[in-house]
């Protein structure tokens, strides 16, 4: 009669050991960071799966000198992610619960690990990024700025906001339907090939483009300033701010607002 609750309590056991995880953490500034904040989770160079860190949903890991974030995976409920001021080169798994993450000022070069990943808002200012590609689907707001980038792939679909100023970008793909804001200042843009009906907000100054496509309907912001333009396409009725200096207007004055 007692043989069944032991082999009930050996069953429970099993599976307990065989759900828990662990990973070795090979960057020394994470590992140092990960003893102090969380001990029970550590045990030597090893992350173990406890509730300590599976409750855990926001972690700052800004300005830590770090170099790998192996091991982040196991955290596994985490929603927002800042590593800004680093050295990280690329990211390693990620918790498939991230939303929100924020690396700028690192050395990243590729994204190419974050393709799988259910990224709602990604930074990556001020990298090393020359190919922006490998973008998970699910992203709706990323600024890309202050990077050498010169290709840039297909945008995510349901991409709202854009920001990829200081780039080396000369042209760019097909812009979502479903963006809102556009900003694409101090580039290389020779031509722009169309917007989408949805977008509000375009800022393109400084840039060499010769000829801008028409505008949206419900476009609120233009602002074209310093390009190679020689004119404007129809201003939609719908415009509140409108700045094109700096190009080869016969009469810049024709184009303000009244």
């Amino acid at each position: 009669m007692k043989t069944i609750p032991f082999l009930l309590v050996l069953l429970i056991l099993f599976c307990s050991h065989t759900n828990a995880q662990s990973i070795f953490i090979p960057d020394v500034a994470f590992r140092t960071y990960l003893q102090t904040q969380y001990p029970s989770s550590m045990e030597g160079n090893q992350l173990h799966t406890t509730q300590e860190i599976q409750s855990v949903t926001y972690l700052n890991l800004n300005s830590m000198d770090l170099h790998d974030l192996t091991g982040i995976v196991l955290f596994s409920n985490l929603k927002t992610l800042e590593c800004r001021n680093n050295h990280l080169t690329t990211f390693s798994a990620l918790p498939s619960t991230l939303k929100t993450l924020y690396s700028d000022h690192n050395e990243l070069t590729n994204l190419h690990c974050l393709s799988a990943s259910s990224i709602a808002t990604f930074t990556c200012m001020n990298n090393r990024i020359q190919q922006l590609e490998g973008l998970p689907s699910s992203l709706l707001h990323l600024n890309c700025s202050n990077n050498p980038i010169t290709l840039l792939d297909v945008l995510p679909p349901l991409l709202t906001v854009f920001y990829c100023n200081y780039t080396d970008i000369t042209i760019f793909p097909t812009l979502p339907e479903s963006l809102y804001s556009l900003s694409a200042t101090h580039n290389k843009l020779v031509a722009l090939s169309g917007f989408p009906a949805n977008l509000h907000c375009i800022d393109v100054c400084n840039n060499k483009i010769a000829c801008i496509p028409p505008l949206p309907e419900r476009l609120l912001q233009l602002n074209c300033d310093s390009n190679e333009l020689f004119l404007l396409p129809e201003l939609p009725s719908t415009l509140q701010d409108l700045s094109c200096a700096a190009n080869h207007f016969s009469s810049y004055q024709s184009y303000l607002l009244t």
